[in-house]
């Protein structure tokens, strides 16, 4: 089996694995609650796609861009739970912080340095799901398994990027595994500490 073939598996994979955790939390957003659930985070998640796309097609990576097309739908839907409109300018500044980090070194140097923007807006849009899962008491609308299971996607995205010899695929998304692990543990730990102090009386 080529080194090819066994690359466009993970990325395969990685496409079915990722639609569960985009999918866990627009359902959790609609059927149990929005609190705790960052909107840049969701925001720039949905311009990164976009970027993706245009990544995969770029470089013929097809499993890259149909694995961000096929999340987009989920992703806006995500950020249309959490009040657009009396957000729209932070959605649009994360749309600006995204091109001045992505797609203008992009322009400027080509894909394999534009793409290593993702890894830092990774950081960056992780911050304020993070500082929501540390600050707020009540977390009850950040899904837990969305984050694990966002981290098992770019887990096997970094062995897809491995395979495919592109180092700055593989730096954005172990980037990405870490700090999704660090927002399930915080969101966890937050949701366990409100249902002890809010028993559910039968």
């Amino acid at each position: 089996m080529s080194t090819s073939t066994v690359a466009a598996a993970f990325g395969w994979s990685g496409i079915v694995v990722g639609l569960l955790p985009t999918y866990q939390q627009l359902h959790r957003a609609i059927k149990v609650s929005t609190h705790g659930i960052a909107i840049d985070t969701w925001s720039i998640f949905t311009w990164i796609n976009f970027y993706w796309i245009a990544y995969g097609l770029a470089l013929h990576g097809i499993e890259v861009w149909i694995g961000a097309v096929v999340t987009l739908p989920l992703q806006i839907g995500v950020v249309l739970q959490l009040d657009p409109r009396k957000n729209i300018k932070r959605i649009l500044a994360t749309g600006l912080l995204l091109f001045i980090t992505c797609w203008l070194p992009t322009f400027i140097w080509g894909w394999k340095i534009g793409v290593l923007g993702i890894g830092l807006v990774s950081v960056i849009n992780r911050i304020p799901q993070i500082r929501e899962c540390i600050r707020e008491k009540d977390v009850q609308g950040v899904s837990v398994p969305s984050w694990l299971w966002g981290s098992a996607c770019n887990s096997l995205w970094c062995v897809y990027f491995v395979l495919q010899h592109d180092t700055s695929g593989f730096i954005v998304n172990l980037i990405a595994v870490l700090l999704s692990l660090f927002i399930a543990y915080l969101a966890f730990r937050r949701q366990r500490q409100w249902a002890m102090e809010h028993p559910v009386v039968l």
